[in-house]
């Protein structure tokens, strides 16, 4: 089994520990962030400036809306440059059709649908319950929160965060760097 880092120890690396440990793909070694956390099981391995004291090739961003798409993209920037890949990861729970595409540093959580022909960008979170239909494109490092639909033939742009409960309609086009507010 293939070893594992999580960046980040907030309540969205609590939830990728459960995704991880789901796919049998990854053992945990333990977690980088910029002071150790008593909610996590894992172990601290020290800040971003300890990283280069450890050999370990893949990463996964445990942080989730408390950093913005673009510093999330500088984050993930600093790591692949030391060499480090960010894998796509799959909860065993989530059906994904074989005609999609997903790109690497996804997560897709529990009880995600992906449908036929539609295509994930990479560093993209598709969390919780979520679903996205037939023939739709996510863009990369996009955030698509618990409970949202992405109806079919839906286009969303780069670092969008679609919050919860929403419903993009059929064939909509969202630009990049959109945030559309979660629903009551």
């Amino acid at each position: 089994m293939k070893s594992i880092v999580i960046i980040g120890s907030g309540g969205h690396a609590n939830s990728l520990i459960d995704l991880i440990e789901s796919s049998n793909k990854f053992k945990i070694k333990g977690y980088f962030d910029k002071a150790k956390n008593s909610k996590t099981k894992l172990k601290y391995l020290g800040d971003d400036a300890e990283i280069t004291k450890y050999k370990f090739k893949f990463a996964a961003i445990g942080i989730g809306l408390g950093l913005s798409p673009k510093k999330k993209m500088r984050l993930i920037k600093q790591y692949k440059n030391k060499g480090i890949r960010f894998p796509k990861l799959i909860h065993k729970s989530s059906y994904v059709s074989k005609t999609c595409k997903i790109h690497d540093g996804t997560q897709l959580f529990a009880g995600t649908i992906i449908n036929a022909n539609s295509q994930i960008g990479s560093y993209t979170i598709i969390n919780t319950g979520s679903i996205i239909e037939h023939d739709c494109f996510i863009g990369e490092n996009s955030f698509i929160c618990p409970g949202s639909i992405v109806l079919g033939s839906s286009k969303i742009g780069k670092n969008t965060i679609i919050g919860s409960k929403n419903v993009i309609l059929p064939n909509t086009n969202i630009l990049s760097n959109t945030f559309i507010k979660a629903k009551i």
